[in-house]
């Protein structure tokens, strides 16, 4: 599979979840390139992702299938999308190597996180997927209770932009 990484374009991720407020931040802050008198280490002024629990409503999916194409190495192309249906649209509606990650919240309406997980992997195996959640994760017990859900990466919020800029990196390198 090539990559957009491999071509020398910045990573494309798709970013699921159903708080819009989140999706802003996510969006905005992954698509800015770090100042470059801001060290990546440092989360000195760095927005946090709040924990928002999700409320249990139908959401308008306003900004789905948006995108920026700042180029910049420290930068990422974000599309954002407020159910796992649009994401699954969009997915099939470009080239199966058109994304590089999927973050993807857990609690959502319609569709959850583990379902959109197994959506996805039947129509790519190789696509990298991280889950991003207010709850808290037993890896241990999650794999008991879903043990055909292989999941290597949980990112719980509230998290710094520069960890989740760190931590996506980590993800599309493939540690």
């Amino acid at each position: 599979m090539i990559s957009n990484l491999d071509r020398n374009l910045l990573p494309r991720i798709m970013v699921v979840d159903d708080e819009k407020d989140i999706l802003r931040i996510i969006k905005r802050d992954l698509e800015s390139p770090l100042p470059s008198s801001a060290p990546e280490t440092s989360p000195s002024n760095d927005i946090v992702i709040p924990d928002v629990r999700q409320n249990e409503r139908e959401s308008n999916d306003v900004e789905d299938g948006e995108h920026n194409t700042t180029r910049d190495g420290d930068a990422f192309v974000v599309e954002t999308f407020t159910n796992g249906w649009n994401a699954l649209e969009a997915l099939d509606s470009h080239p199966h190597n058109y994304y590089d990650l999927v973050l993807t919240d857990i609690r959502m309406p319609r569709m959850n996180g583990f379902e959109l997980y197994r959506k996805i992997k039947e129509k790519n195996p190789s696509m990298k997927i991280v889950f991003i959640t207010a709850f808290e994760i037993n890896k241990e017990e999650f794999s008991k209770v879903l043990p055909s859900i292989d999941v290597k990466d949980f990112i719980i919020k509230p998290i710094s932009m520069t960890n989740l800029r760190l931590k996506l990196k980590e993800v599309l390198k493939g540690y």
